[in-house]
């Protein structure tokens, strides 16, 4: 996360799909301040309660495809493992333009966690293959209703909304980085 957004003193960062605040908690130090949304109201809370004595963090419910701010406001967004809960490409198309509109020019955006397409099978045989029984179902179940990311689709859209990006593979350090990739945008062009 630090190495990919570079973060800076003077930075207003947004953590879109904050959960627990736990990475809001962190960056913390590093940045002016940090807007974290969530659509939870209990994983608010709980953010909430793990910073209550950060004066420069603050938490909102609001959608990802909602986004309410000030035009050209944040510095860097943080989106992690959140997008492949959106309920489609459209709503992830919402959230780019949202987000266009809401970084300045030379922002960055880390998200992180975006499943590739090209490996969900790879990724159900290995569900199939070491889950028991139950979890097996209610993962198979869960994955279905996930949104499953083209690297060449993902492209033409950020193309499309003059974004600058790189696809990055995700952290070795973490189980999912079999079948997920991240995705780096440097600002617009």
């Amino acid at each position: 996360i630090f190495n990919y957004l570079e973060l800076k003193k003077k930075d207003n960062l947004l953590d879109i799909g904050c959960g627990s605040g736990i990475y809001s908690y962190l960056i913390s130090n590093f940045v002016n301040s940090v807007t974290g949304i969530d659509i939870s109201q209990k994983m608010l809370n709980r953010a909430k309660k793990n910073t209550i004595n950060l004066q420069n963090v603050k938490f909102k419910k609001m959608c990802a495809s909602k986004l309410i701010f000030e035009d050209s406001y944040f510095d860097k967004v943080l989106i992690y493992s959140v997008l492949q809960y959106l309920d489609s490409i459209n709503s992830f198309n919402k959230v780019l333009e949202n987000l266009n509109k809401i970084i300045k020019s030379n922002s960055k955006i880390y998200i992180a966690g975006m499943p590739d397409l090209k490996k969900k099978k790879k990724y159900l045989d290995y569900v199939k293959n070491n889950f028991t029984k139950d979890a097996k179902k209610i993962e198979l179940e869960i994955l279905d209703k996930y949104l499953w990311f083209d690297k060449k689709e993902l492209g033409i859209i950020l193309d499309r909304m003059n974004l600058k990006y790189k696809f990055e593979p995700h952290s070795k350090n973490i189980f999912q980085s079999f079948y997920m990739f991240d995705c780096v945008i440097y600002g617009k062009k």
